[in-house]
């Protein structure tokens, strides 16, 4: 992934939170926080980073705890399923940045993966101007409704298209 393509993504991101009256209050060193610890997954598939529909990446973080207090397990925190449930989506923000700024991570046991905004396309939009957040995708397909079993789409249903999110939150979730 470009840099890039980060600084944008999250700069959008922040503008919508403007636009919508909830402005994140990032200062400079949490945004470089927030750009030089995000993280992309590469899709086997298509050897490109996941990105949804709108060509936004899909971003992760993931915060290891202290080799003296590790324990084998993980935690994952979803932000941004349902992008019109404001609340939560902005207690995510404020928790990732409260985490990138912690010096001392022996307090953190498990490892932990954020993934601030699952429905990035819901929340900015295609760009249009006054874009309201959504549930619903643009294809009709709420993304908390379209879970799927892998192994049984791949049996049942030859032609079956995974929404990306959901194959990009699939193939965050296996190796842990």
């Amino acid at each position: 992934m470009v840099i890039n393509d980060i600084k944008n993504t999250l700069d959008t991101i922040f503008l919508q939170f403007k636009k919508l009256g909830l402005d994140l209050s990032v200062n400079q060193n949490e945004l470089l926080l927030l750009k030089s610890k995000a993280l992309s997954s590469i899709d086997p598939k298509t050897k490109k980073n996941y990105a949804s529909d709108f060509e936004t990446p899909l971003l992760h973080y993931v915060f290891e705890p202290h080799e003296d207090s590790r324990s084998d397990k993980s935690v994952l925190l979803l932000g941004g399923i349902h992008p019109d449930e404001i609340a939560p989506l902005y207690t995510t923000w404020k928790l990732l940045i409260q985490y990138l700024k912690l010096e001392d991570s022996s307090t953190i046991k498990n490892r932990i993966i954020i993934v601030p905004l699952l429905n990035p396309d819901c929340f900015i939009g295609s760009g249009q101007q006054g874009f309201i957040p959504s549930r619903i995708k643009e294809n009709g397909v709420d993304l908390n409704r379209d879970f799927y079993n892998p192994l049984e789409e791949s049996l049942n249903s030859p032609g079956f298209q995974p929404e990306p999110e959901i194959d990009f939150l699939l193939h965050l979730i296996e190796p842990y």
